[in-house]
């Protein structure tokens, strides 16, 4: 279903089928016609301006390909779109209609998703993310109030143990340094 703009005026652009109003198969209006844009040199430079486009104010988008979120039943109507990223709508970048590209699938239709969590971290917190429950998932670390992930090269239950501790997580009451004190540690060598 059409979470955006449902009104085809030229050059608007929707999300569509996504699960929330952030992400969806990107939908332009050419001629008065709703229509899908092909995945063919899709990028997150042409993914941020559709963002900023919509509202979106958190400069990271997410570029998908391969009908991520369904091929629609319109069809595509633009066969490449080529943005440097500062744009402040799609209609700024180079639209090449379809015609003038080798997209011939609806399995090509590029989606994308807006990051709306505009959460800043400090330096040198810790979070899971992506598990089956607040207790497990991906390690990501706060450096420059950016979260990133950990590299798994050389990672140990002592590493683990780390975390854990930082988290909240104790084993029998024991306490591990933060993982502050650890990365500290690590840059000195």
């Amino acid at each position: 279903h059409v979470r955006l703009a449902d009104q085809c005026a030229h050059d608007s652009v929707r999300l569509v089928d996504g699960d929330g109003p952030n992400e969806g198969r990107v939908e332009l209006c050419i001629r008065g016609k709703w229509g899908a844009v092909c995945d063919d040199y899709w990028n997150s430079a042409a993914a941020k301006v559709v963002c900023r486009q919509l509202g979106f104010q958190h400069q990271e988008a997410l570029a998908l390909s391969n009908a991520a979120y369904g091929a629609g039943s319109l069809g595509i109507v633009v066969g490449k779109v080529h943005c440097d990223g500062g744009e402040t709508s799609i209609a700024q970048c180079r639209l090449d209609e379809l015609g003038h590209s080798e997209c011939s699938s609806p399995n090509e239709a590029a989606g994308l998703v807006c990051r709306v969590n505009t959460t800043v971290c400090k330096d040198g917190g810790v979070r899971l993310s992506g598990g089956r429950s607040k207790n497990e998932g991906r390690v990501e670390v706060c450096v420059e109030n950016r979260y990133g992930t950990v590299c798994d090269q050389s990672w140990s239950d002592a590493d683990a143990a780390v975390v854990c501790s930082q988290l909240g997580f104790s084993r029998q009451g024991q306490h591990s340094p933060s993982i502050v004190s650890y990365l500290s540690a690590l840059r000195s060598f």
